[in-house]
């Protein structure tokens, strides 16, 4: 974003027509974009190839990329938080959530993964934006591309959505996650999967048979390991830290 950011600084102001600044007075560039840089804030410098920023939009384009895959990577971590924190019972319960609002009228204590599906949300939204900017970017006619309000609309709503909702997303929720180890210690425990940690100690074979024991019994890894005196309980906790 900050890359793209900075490619945004150049202004194609006094270009004209194609670029070639036909009838611009002399100075006027350079003038009008210090003036601009001052009201703004901004650092904005005159942009070196006018023929380019009348024809393409790609800085704008690539702004809107950068924002779209920050927007796919929280989307994927809302995901997460969502499945994560999903029962008590019929879910996974990996994770605790705040409770930002009653939950459900009709199912008390009921706690909603509410500001993660806010998150996607917003993230759908700013991926949309950027497949708008993507088809206007493709959308100019030789030296001329005249879909850029419409790739800005979608440029900065997407700009403010994430702005906005990125603080509390991880002040209320993000900073409020809590692991329920319990559950995770089981988890673990439960998983046959884990046999894989114990190959190198009792080779591939024993690990395999050992793993379908589990899933037609029931029975842990560990109750198998112990009662077969493979390893020893303490051994067990060591290789599973």
């Amino acid at each position: 974003i900050i890359l793209a950011q900075k490619e945004l600084q150049n202004v194609a102001l006094g270009g004209t027509a194609v670029g070639n600044g036909a009838n611009t007075p002399k100075g006027y560039r350079k003038i009008a974009i210090t003036e601009l840089a001052k009201i703004s804030k901004l650092t904005l410098k005159p942009e070196p190839d006018m023929q380019f920023s009348l024809q393409s939009k790609f800085p704008v384009a690539n702004a809107s990329s950068a924002l779209k895959n920050l927007a796919l990577e929280i989307g994927k971590i809302a995901n997460d938080i969502r499945l994560m924190a999903s029962g008590p019972i019929a879910g996974l319960a990996e994770i605790g959530i705040p409770a930002v609002h009653a939950g459900s009228s009709i199912m008390p204590g009921k706690v909603n993964p509410s500001l993660a599906e806010c998150m996607n949300m917003i993230c759908f939204n700013v991926i949309g934006n950027d497949t708008a900017v993507s088809y206007a970017a493709q959308g100019g006619q030789f030296e001329l591309n005249v879909m850029l309000p419409g790739m800005l609309k979608c440029v900065l709503e997407s700009t403010d959505m994430l702005k906005n909702f990125l603080p509390i997303f991880s002040a209320n929720l993000i900073d409020g996650l809590t692991a329920n180890k319990q559950k995770l210690q089981e988890n673990i425990e439960n998983s046959p999967v884990i046999v894989t940690l114990l190959t190198p100690k009792i080779g591939y074979l024993k690990s395999a048979e050992l793993f379908k024991e589990s899933l037609k019994t029931g029975k842990t890894i560990r109750e198998l390991v112990v009662s077969k005196k493979l390893m020893s309980n303490k051994e067990i906790d060591y290789l599973f830290k």
